[in-house]
C-alpha cells in the first residue's frame, strides 16, 4: 500500500468529534463537516480547522476573517451528512435549526457547543490552509458528541 492510502486508512480509524465549519451570512452562508479541528491554546483561547483550498468555506473564511465552529450532537448524523459534499450550500442549511444570521457564521440550534472564530493566522500546506481563530465567543449545550470513525457515525458507549 503506498503511503498517501496507508495514511488515509491510519486516519480513518481514529475516533474524532464531528463539527460543522461555518461563514457568511444569509445568501452568503457556507459550511462542510470537519473532524480534523482541535484547539490550541487556553491563553488566548484559540481553535484550528484545516479547510480544503477548493471548499467553498475557503474563500468566505479568508475573506470575512470569521468562522463558527459547531459541534454536533450524538443524535445528528443527518446534518453531518447534509455538510459533507455533494449537496448545493443553500440545501445545507435546510437539515436542521439554523440561523443564517449569525455573528461569525450560521448559528446551529441545538448544538453541543460552538465556538465563534476571529481569524489570526492561515498557513497553506499541501491541499489545505490550516487557520487558527482567537474564540470570540463560545457557548454548550445539553448532550453526546457525534463520533465518526471509520466511515461511520457513533456515540460514546455509557
Amino acid at each position: 500500500m503506498q503511503t498517501r492510502e496507508a495514511f488515509r486508512s491510519a486516519q480513518r480509524r481514529l475516533a474524532a468529534t464531528v463539527a460543522v465549519i461555518t461563514a457568511g451570512q444569509g445568501e452568503d452562508a457556507v459550511g462542510i463537516t470537519a473532524t480534523a479541528v482541535t484547539s490550541v491554546s487556553m491563553d488566548p483561547p484559540s481553535l484550528l480547522v484545516c479547510v480544503n483550498r477548493a471548499a467553498s468555506l475557503h474563500a468566505v473564511v479568508a475573506a470575512t476573517g470569521r468562522f463558527r465552529v459547531t459541534y454536533l450532537r450524538a443524535d445528528q448524523p443527518e446534518v453531518a451528512r447534509s455538510f459533507s459534499g455533494g449537496r448545493p450550500q443553500a440545501e445545507r442549511f435546510g437539515s436542521a435549526g439554523w440561523r443564517l444570521d449569525g455573528d461569525g457564521g450560521p448559528a446551529l440550534d441545538e448544538a453541543l457547543a460552538a465556538c465563534v472564530c476571529e481569524l489570526e493566522e492561515a498557513v497553506d500546506f499541501g491541499t489545505h490552509t490550516i487557520f487558527v481563530g482567537r474564540v470570540a465567543q463560545a457557548e454548550t449545550g445539553d448532550g453526546r458528541p457525534l463520533l465518526y470513525c471509520d466511515g461511520v457515525f457513533g456515540e460514546l458507549a455509557a
